[in-house]
């Protein structure tokens, strides 16, 4: 559940800055008042305002949010002067995790990658314009409204977006806001780590949920676990405290990439979800070294070259290639395709592919995909992608 606080966006000049000299007495230089810079640290005092002709406020508290919350603030400015103003530069920091400004129906992002965008809806289709600055009319209003994402935070937590002006009386622009994280529930272990295992291993783990705010509430049902992921939980009263108990196995044959799994749960109070994380290192059913890209590199046309690629079960199975199909090849023409080999040979339980290149072919730039198909029921083919320059 968010809350937004609605005040106004704020202003904060400091001293530092560049140093302009000129030329004093026996030509020694003299400094000049540096320009104004917004200040870089957080107030000590979010109560106290700081107005000015644009704004009322120069930073605020957002409030109290639990465990999967988002902060969020709209801050309220009006241009003052009697002719057309800029705001540029919009500087967010690393906690500001989205800002949204909005001027008459015009409305802007900064997102995760901190640039500007002018966005717009085309039909029913969003479109984002890479913009440098906003302009705002005399006397116009608008908004700016910051996100911070509260997960996972225990305690106060500070975000702050500078802005520069075209405004000479406030040319720079510093906004502050804070909130305080709080834990509504309680996962114990937050996390369970169940080490490495084989892709066919199968692991039991178990947690707790319990609420230091709530004697009693209902887990309702959890999102969509990750391949290979069961969960069942009851309840158990503890003292006159509900006391959830989540029990599950992950494996067997489960998805290598997963890496165990997120376990969300939806609750019975005001739409709250509490989440609690899976953590394994997952060997899959086989290894490929030195993985699905192989580069050959320079190719001299007088010697050639050839690269490999091993392949090892990881368990005990008797791992055969079943074809080698070259699933995309591009720089080579008909003529030389016979200078170019696919070949695979067993050694021990590992299978080795071979891509050569015979001397003699044409100088080119060759890359291509061969699909290495395989008889293990978990992975009937691995891809490797391959290039080279003959020369």
């Amino acid at each position: 559940m968010s809350r937004i606080a609605t005040f106004s966006f704020c202003l904060a000049l400091s001293a530092a800055g560049a140093v302009a000299q000129v030329a004093g007495p026996l030509g020694q230089p003299t400094a000049l008042p540096s320009a104004p810079q917004p200040h870089t640290q957080p107030p000590s005092d979010y109560s106290q305002p700081a107005g000015n002709a644009w704004f009322e406020k120069t930073q605020a508290d957002l409030g109290l949010f639990y465990d999967e919350e988002e902060a969020v603030g709209s801050f309220k400015f009006t241009n003052p002067k009697a002719d057309v103003q800029q705001l540029s530069k919009l500087q967010p920091s690393c906690t500001c995790t989205k800002a949204i400004i909005r001027v008459d129906d015009r409305r802007y992002e900064i997102g995760s990658d901190k640039m500007l965008y002018k966005v717009s809806m085309s039909g029913d289709q969003e479109e984002r314009e890479r913009v440098t600055h906003i302009n705002v009319e005399p006397g116009e209003e608008g908004e700016i409204e910051v996100h911070m994402a509260m997960h996972g935070a225990r305690g106060p937590k500070q975000a702050s977006l500078t802005v520069q002006t075209t405004d000479e009386e406030l040319p720079v622009v510093g906004l502050h806001w804070r909130a305080t994280g709080a834990e509504f529930f309680r996962v114990d272990p937050p996390d369970v780590n169940l080490n490495e295992m084989a892709w066919g291993d199968e692991r039991e783990f178990e947690f707790t949920i319990r609420s230091p705010l709530r004697d009693d509430f209902n887990l309702l049902e959890h999102e969509p676990l990750s391949k290979g992921m069961t969960v069942a939980f009851e309840k158990e009263m503890a003292e006159g405290k509900a006391v959830w108990r989540v029990k599950g196995k992950y494996g067997p044959e489960v998805d290598e990439r997963d890496n165990g799994g997120v376990i969300r749960f939806k609750t019975d109070i005001d739409d709250k979800t509490v989440t609690a994380r899976v953590i394994a290192y997952i060997k899959g059913p086989l290894t490929m070294k030195p993985g699905g890209f192989v580069s050959l590199g320079h190719v001299r046309r007088d010697k050639g070259k050839t690269a490999e690629v091993t392949l090892s079960p990881n368990g005990d199975f008797d791992l055969q290639v079943e074809k080698l199909e070259i699933a995309q090849l591009r720089g080579v023409k008909d003529e030389q395709r016979q200078h170019l080999h696919f070949e695979h040979a067993k050694d021990g339980s590992d299978i080795k592919v071979t891509i050569r290149l015979d001397e003699g072919m044409e100088p080119a730039y060759i890359n291509g995909v061969l699909k290495i198909h395989l008889n293990h029921p978990a992975v009937s083919f691995k891809e490797v992608m391959f290039n080279g320059f003959v020369r």
